[in-house]
């Protein structure tokens, strides 16, 4: 669950103190609602995971070092906050991380997914940059990079490159994205082999007429975005819908 607060001394809670609103998310084994806690009228992003679905998968140690990572970002800007979660002592104790290696495991959603992790498992530092290119244009559109009906069609997706940007997409975004989704990590802007971490941040996107990222001083930034959204406008749904 994530809002724009977090405490250590919440009572444990149940699903009938929310509200869900409406499904706003999903991933490979779980789904974000937009729900309102019923109490204190706040408003939550409520991510659900599939427990069977975890532990026949063996993703247990990925969902408690997700867990672990919102946690450390709680005082950081422009993430969400940790409000609380909630799992059974039995999964906590099959869930000890601390053993997990990231190299060669295969963790997140099939949209973001580098196509070497697909194929080999194997890990670059040049999966991280297809990744973000992934979540670039995704925060342009509010569309995935890549599509399928199922997540067999996605893999394919992404292991052959087969996107297409919009007719009327930005130049400079798209030029971005270009740079960052290609096939061979080595060659993804960022990766040592195109000039380094310096010959991303140096790209024209994060330094424009009206914007110019102070990369020292991230954390103290204002956001160049307002949103538009405005999570007040509640549409009326009933939870068995959900």
């Amino acid at each position: 669950m994530a809002t724009n607060s977090v405490s250590s001394n919440i009572p444990k809670k149940s699903i009938k103190d929310f509200k869900f609103i409406k499904e706003i998310g999903n991933g490979s084994y779980s789904t974000v609602f937009f729900a309102i806690e019923t109490a204190t009228n706040r408003e939550l992003a409520i991510k659900a995971v599939n427990k069977d679905l975890i532990k026949r998968l063996k993703k247990i140690p990925q969902v408690f070092r997700e867990k672990e990572i919102l946690a450390l970002l709680n005082d950081c800007d422009y993430t969400v906050k940790l409000y609380l979660s909630q799992t059974d002592n039995n999964d906590s104790q099959n869930g000890d991380n601390k053993s997990v290696q990231r190299k060669n495991s295969f963790v997140g959603t099939a949209q973001f997914v580098a196509p070497e992790i697909l194929q080999h498992g194997s890990i670059h530092i040049g999966s991280d940059f297809w990744s973000l290119g992934c979540v670039i244009y995704q925060m342009v559109t509010g569309k995935h990079l890549f599509h399928g009906y199922h997540e067999y069609d996605i893999f394919n997706a992404v292991v052959r490159v087969a996107y297409k940007l919009p007719d009327n997409f930005p130049n400079l975004i798209a030029d971005l994205i270009q740079k960052l989704i290609r096939l061979e990590p080595a060659e993804r802007l960022g990766s040592e082999e195109t000039g380094g971490i310096d010959k991303l941040k140096a790209h024209p996107f994060f330094s424009t007429d009206s914007y110019d990222t102070k990369w020292g001083n991230l954390l103290n930034q204002q956001s160049p975005l307002e949103p538009k959204a405005k999570l007040s406008s509640r549409p009326k749904i009933n939870n068995d819908k959900v």
